[in-house]
This record gives structure tokens, C-alpha cells and sequence, in this order.
């Protein structure tokens, strides 16, 4: 059975006494044509393997399950799985309970090898930390497609002198780009807001050793952690950078002393961080 339409996700609700939690994100994508766009986003072939995050009522599972070979599935919550358990009679989806933030990629690299897909209509409450979960740590998808709430969509995209921590991170580990934006009516319940297609792809540049890296996020989360505040205050108090180092380095980069951590984007801090190392 097809869970698309408001009226089916109602009757399976009674029928197995769920409830869809704000608290997780379950607003159930019943839109085919949404479906089938991101099919072809994917541009999966059929020894693909594909890791989805939070499978809702199975809708884009179900259409993933024809074109690839194995879908790996992972949500947290029990009533959802037993759903699927029951409605469907797929032979290459695996079902697993399970937290994604909790789950080692090895484990899920074991699963699907590492060429997989990850394909995932995410909770926004966990939308930056799974980003950042596959696109630090190794093995990693070798595409990702994701549909998230438009304003997070937009932040993943900004750059100076809007930069935030999201667009600093998902550039220097991806190249990103938005595909298209999804109508709050193609869910049920219906969200607040608008929904947008993300197309992620993970890049391994050589930016920064993997020490240096650690040390550069540090500094970075550091530049941002009072947003009102100007840059070399941020750097300062929050840093072990002596303050002499920070304006020296602003000055010999011919950055204003007065720019907030947004108005500087990845390559202004790469820069900033060569010069005081």
C-alpha cells in the first residue's frame, strides 16, 4: 500500500495508533511527483545502495526500492518500522532502530559498502548534525540528496557577509546546491514551513591536515560563539590567539578590525588561520 494521500496517512495512524511527533520531525511526504523528483535527482543505477535516514510511511522508500539494490532504512522510532514491517514486501530494504547519530558509518559502510547514497527527508532538529556527521567523519556517501526546511536550505548556501557556521562547514567538505523547493502541502500533517531538495556531494580537499583541522574549527566556532560581537573580541576571549597576533594578522589581510565572524568567508578564514600559524 501507498501511504499518498492525506486521507491513507490518517488511516494507517488509527489503524496502528500512531501519532506523528513534532518532536521528531514526522510530517509524511505524500506527493508522487516530489517522489519521482527526487528519483531522478539521485541518478541511481540498479547496483546502487542507498542509506535513508527517518523512512516515514515509506512512500520514497518503496519508489527507491525499485531502482536500487539495497536500501539500508534507519529511523529511531519502533512504530514507524513496524508499520513498513507490515504494509510492505520489499526484498532488499533493511529495516534498522536505530538513533543515525549513534550509528558508526564504518558499520554503515559494512552494510552498503562505500559507495553508497544517502537519501533523506530530515528532521530539522537533527539536519546539522547529520550533515556534519557525513561530512566529517569517514566513510562517506558518495552523494547525498535531502529534503530540509527552506530556511536551513538557504543557510546551507550562504556566504559572506552571511556566512554562519553551516555554509563555513558545508563548503569546505562539499559542493552543494539547491534543486528545488517543496510545497508544505505535499506533507501530512502539513508543516509550517516550505521544504527544499538539497544535492550534497562530499569533497576530500586538502585544505588543512586532519590536526589542523580540529584546531581551525575550534578558532572558527570560537569567532562565532557572541554573533554581536565584533571578531578579534570573539577571537580574543574565547581564543588562546594573543590579541597583538589577531590584529596584526587583520591588518596584514587588510580585514577591517570591525567585521563580525558572518562577514568573513571560508577562504578569508583559511587565510586568517595560515597567517597567525
Amino acid at each position: 500500500m501507498s501511504f499518498d494521500s492525506p486521507r491513507k496517512v490518517k488511516e494507517a495512524c488509527k489503524k496502528y495508533g500512531l501519532r506523528p511527533s513534532k518532536f521528531r520531525g514526522q510530517n509524511f511526504l505524500i506527493d508522487k511527483n516530489v517522489v519521482q523528483n527526487i528519483i531522478k535527482a539521485c541518478e541511481l543505477g540498479r547496483g546502487d545502495k542507498i542509506l535513508e535516514i527517518g523512512p516515514g510511511l515509506g512512500v520514497l522508500t518503496d519508489e527507491l526500492s525499485k531502482k536500487a539494490k539495497k536500501i539500508l532504512a534507519v529511523d529511531i522510532d519502533a512504530n514507524i518500522l513496524d508499520i513498513l514491517d507490515h504494509e510492505f514486501d520489499w526484498n532488499n530494504v533493511e529495516l534498522i532502530r536505530k538513533d543515525i547519530l549513534k550509528l558508526p558509518n564504518e558499520i554503515i559502510a559494512e552494510r552498503l559498502g562505500r559507495d553508497y547514497f544517502l537519501v533523506s527527508n530530515l528532521p530539522y532538529q537533527i539536519s546539522s548534525e547529520v550533515l556534519e556527521k557525513f561530512l566529517t567523519q569517514k566513510p562517506k556517501p558518495k552523494k547525498i540528496i535531502i529534503m530540509v526546511q527552506r530556511e536551513f536550505g538557504e543557510r546551507m548556501l550562504e556566504g559572506a557577509p552571511h556566512a554562519n557556521l553551516l555554509s563555513l562547514m558545508v563548503e569546505f567538505n562539499a559542493d552543494v546546491k539547491k534543486l528545488f523547493r517543496v510545497s508544505k502541502n505535499s506533507f501530512w500533517p502539513v508543516p509550517k514551513i516550505d521544504s527544499v531538495i538539497m544535492e550534497v556531494i562530499p569533497r576530500d580537499r586538502k585544505f588543512l591536515s586532519k590536526e589542523e583541522q580540529i584546531i581551525f574549527w575550534d578558532m572558527v566556532k570560537s569567532g562565532f560563539r557572541s554573533k554581536r560581537k565584533y571578531l578579534i573580541s570573539n577571537l580574543d576571549k574565547y581564543t588562546n590567539i594573543p590579541k597583538k597576533i589577531i590584529t596584526s594578522s587583520f591588518d596584514e589581510l587588510e580585514l577591517d578590525r570591525k567585521i563580525r565572524p558572518e562577514n568573513l568567508g571560508l577562504k578569508d578564514w583559511l587565510a586568517f588561520f595560515h597567517k597567525i600559524n
